[in-house]
């Protein structure tokens, strides 16, 4: 099986856009001075919507609450008419990323207030708040790609994870599903590329199949769908550390979507299960295992040349996920606009290769 694996023939179709969830919005007039009523405000701002009731209106002030479905998380906002300054305050699960004050006659001024050390305690708290119950890593490191914050809604995140070919079906419900959550108040994007990925199974801690070349293989072609981009192989590490080298491809669904809205689109995909809520981590299937892992991070940080390293809980085995930077479809969006007949079509190429590959292999 080892020379068919390498002699494949088959194509699969690499990427594709999903449904764009968009958000109406009203940007508030333009100078905070002149609000007069709970319309002139912004709708939303970043950590969710405006809460109309907390609106409050005296001669020269006027404050305002923004609230996320995320427990203990809002931005309270107040404007000093006379003094023109904003005092702003607002929180992530009790986590204090603001809480100051600043002159400005723009709304705009609010993120200035952002304390420095804001993003290495958000995802801190995001990674403890998620990683026990759901098979998720927040990779560390990642702080100093979350240093932009987009007007009105924070920090942009994206979400991650691998998706077997007989799963990509169910992909366009998940994002119909996310469209029509009302909890959501900023806009979703999302896409699906065949990517890379490499598992290191280290010998003496895994059991069969992860013990040898082929096996393993065909169990990780089983997962995905897909063949690997060059046949698994032993290796040994300076430090004399010899691992079973599994070299993937696999569909990844790439979200991104707000903080303040992001735990409610990874419920989504947990529910579609996508994302395994506890489970057996010792496992090697989809969607438990570490290696179908989905990865939390900044935006920014698909743009950075860099390969990613994460350990299961045991050192057991380490993911390492391929450079997104390198593919440069990330960087220039092709512009492609979510068509559901295409996407249709995208997916049944897909398992079409797939099937005629399990054939060609004796994996039927």
């Amino acid at each position: 099986m080892s020379e068919q694996i390498k002699t494949t023939q088959h194509t699969w179709p690499k990427s594709t856009p999903l449904l764009h969830v968009k958000r109406p919005r009203d940007g508030g007039i333009e100078n905070p001075a002149d609000v007069r009523a709970v319309s002139d405000l912004p709708s939303t701002m970043l950590l969710g919507a405006l809460d109309r009731e907390s609106f409050r209106l005296s001669d020269d002030a006027w404050h305002a609450v923004y609230r996320s479905s995320i427990p203990d998380t809002a931005c309270a906002l107040s404007y000093d008419i006379p003094a023109h300054e904003f005092t702003v305050r607002w929180t992530y699960r009790n986590v204090i990323c603001s809480s100051g004050k600043v002159n400005g006659e723009q709304f705009t001024y609010v993120l200035r207030t952002t304390n420095r050390d804001a993003p290495a305690r958000l995802l801190a708290e995001l990674a403890r708040s998620i990683e026990g119950p759901l098979n998720l890593i927040v990779p560390g490191g990642m702080a100093e790609h979350m240093n932009y914050l987009y007007y009105p809604d924070g920090f942009l995140m994206a979400v991650a994870c691998p998706v077997p070919v007989c799963r990509l079906a169910v992909l366009p419900d998940v994002m119909r599903d996310i469209d029509g959550d009302d909890r959501i108040s900023a806009h979703v994007s999302a896409d699906v590329q065949l990517r890379w990925s490499v598992v290191n199974y280290v010998e003496g801690f895994n059991k069969e199949p992860m013990t040898e070349p082929l096996s393993a293989d065909a169990f990780t072609i089983r997962q995905t769908g897909l063949p690997p981009f060059k046949v698994a192989i032993w290796e040994t590490n300076k430090d004399g550390i010899r691992a079973l080298t599994v070299r993937r491809r696999h569909y990844v669904l790439t979200l991104s979507a707000f903080l303040g809205d992001l735990e409610v689109v990874i419920s989504h995909l947990v529910g579609h299960g996508l994302i395994a809520t506890g489970g057996d981590r010792e496992s090697y299937a989809y969607p438990d295992a570490h290696e179908f892992a989905g990865l939390v991070m900044p935006i920014m940080a698909l743009n950075v040349p860099q390969r990613i390293n994460t350990f299961d809980d045991r050192k057991t085995r380490r993911l390492v996920t391929g450079r997104t930077a390198d593919d440069p479809r990330v960087l220039e969006p092709s512009g492609e606009e979510y068509d559901p007949q295409r996407y249709q079509q995208f997916a049944r190429s897909a398992e079409t290769a797939t099937a005629d590959m399990y054939a060609e292999l004796g994996l039927a």
